[in-house]
């Protein structure tokens, strides 16, 4: 397996101390293994950065659309979205040796005699700045439903029929497998920039900017200074 352990934390706003304290409770044997310890950390929390031939995931790998009908089916994508509607939700039996839905409640899958787990679904009404679309959404956890708010999307556009056997083909939908409110990335990101500026009141507008990238801070000098309460003196940002 293929991953930066670096990378991928930095791309995710994760400290390694937060995975080190998080594997030491949960797989203490396993401590020695970085990879494997980040990997999982990051899927629990709904990230998942293996893909199918176990390579890794990238933002970077995703190209950013603006609106849905861009998207064309087998493709991946990020998307901005508001979330408008939850559409249903449901539980089925899946089984992780043959990596398949088994139909029924059983507890034993019958092709491979491997033990079934419970996994979850929600289909989820999204709109972008054009219109709306559809997202599905699957999770070993079922508390881990989408809430109201804004959010940025990952996912794979698929045949709506190919996620729901009882709806007609044609419809394309995007089953997301990484997601982050919008919401809660501006808190995380102006919590940062407080703590920048009750260091240095004052600073470089060069300086700032360099913050700014090097934190993944999705916003411009102009943006960070309405939002924190600070101005441009010349080639220097004031916190007022």
């Amino acid at each position: 397996m293929s991953l930066d352990v670096k990378k991928v934390l930095e791309d995710n706003n994760v400290t390694l101390d937060e995975v080190l304290e998080w594997g030491k409770k949960r797989y203490p044997s396993y401590i020695g293994n970085m990879k494997a310890l980040v990997t999982l950390y990051l899927k629990q929390k709904g990230i998942n950065v293996i893909g199918k031939k176990g390579t890794l995931l990238s933002r970077a790998d995703v190209p950013m659309i603006e609106k849905f009908s861009e998207a064309k089916i087998g493709g991946k994508y990020q998307i901005k979205a508001l979330l408008l509607e939850e559409l249903e939700n449901w539980s089925f039996k899946y089984c992780p040796n043959c990596k398949k839905t088994v139909k029924g409640k059983v507890e034993v899958c019958p092709d491979c005699g491997k033990a079934t787990i419970d996994k979850y679904g929600w289909r989820y009404l999204f709109a972008d700045e054009e219109g709306t679309f559809t997202v599905v959404q699957f999770s070993l956890n079922p508390k881990d439903e989408l809430k109201e708010g804004e959010y940025v999307l990952r996912g794979r556009v698929v045949d709506e029929a190919s996620v729901n056997k009882n709806l007609e083909r044609g419809e394309k939908v995007l089953v997301i497998f990484d997601y982050e409110s919008v919401e809660e990335t501006e808190k995380e990101s102006i919590k940062k920039l407080r703590t920048f500026f009750t260091i240095s009141p004052r600073t470089k507008v060069v300086d700032l900017q360099e913050f700014i990238r090097n934190e993944k801070i999705g916003m411009t000098v102009e943006e960070v200074c309405q939002k924190i309460g600070a101005k441009i003196e010349g080639d220097e940002v004031v916190k007022i």
